[in-house]
This record gives C-alpha cells, sequence and structure tokens, in this order.
C-alpha cells in the first residue's frame, strides 16, 4: 500500500502538482498551493534583503525585529532563511524525491536525480 501511495505522489510531481507540506508565503488547499500575500509580501523581502548582500543572519535578525513570524508562529531562524532561499517552489517549481531512503538514510540519503518541473 505504501509503494502504492508513493508511487501516487511521484506522479503527482511529474505531472507539477503539489504533494503537500507546510511553504511560507502559500497556504495548502485541497491539494493546490494558494499565496498567502501578507508572508508573500516577508518571502519578497528575504529575497531582496539577500540580493542585496545581506546575511542569512540578518535577514532574520531583520525580520525578527520587524515583529514578523513564521506560519508556527516563532522567530525566523538562519536554517529558515536557507531553506526559503533554497526552495524551487518560489521558482515556480515542484521538487520531490530530494531524499531517498529516508526511513534509513536520514539526511544522507540526497538522490543525486531529483525531480524538478514546472509547477
Amino acid at each position: 500500500m505504501s509503494e502504492n501511495v508513493k508511487l501516487g505522489m511521484k506522479q503527482r510531481a511529474l505531472e507539477g502538482s503539489w504533494n503537500g507540506g507546510v511553504i511560507f508565503g502559500y497556504d495548502s488547499i485541497g491539494k493546490e498551493l494558494v499565496i498567502n500575500k501578507e508572508e508573500a509580501e516577508v518571502v519578497k523581502q528575504i529575497f531582496t534583503l539577500y540580493s542585496q548582500g545581506k546575511g542569512l543572519k540578518a535577514i532574520a535578525n531583520q525580520l525578527n525585529k520587524n515583529g514578523y513570524r513564521t506560519k508556527r508562529d516563532r522567530h525566523f531562524s538562519i536554517n529558515g532563511m536557507a531553506t526559503i532561499l533554497d526552495n524551487p517552489v518560489y521558482n515556480g517549481k515542484i521538487s520531490w524525491l530530494k531524499v531517498e531512503n529516508w526511513e534509513k538514510k536520514r539526511r544522507r540519503g540526497r538522490n543525486d536525480n531529483p525531480i524538478l518541473v514546472e509547477g
């Protein structure tokens, strides 16, 4: 049964459909990503500050100082900034299978050929 679910999710990814998860700047409604306008403005700020040469820590500190919070109502972190800046969803792409054998290898199981298609 789990293999069927994995195959279905892989097929959805190949078709450019969202497979779920929490993405800052978007809300997941009925298996579709819908832009959250308030969060999208923060995402734009993150990319703008980064393009101006600001570091991850400086960006996180500025957002926290300005009172912005994550989807889980927490302060922004350096890792959170890196995750946002490295996420292909913000470029209109859907990625899938970045990690293989997660249950066995954890973060060491990087997939050399993840799925990356137009979303």
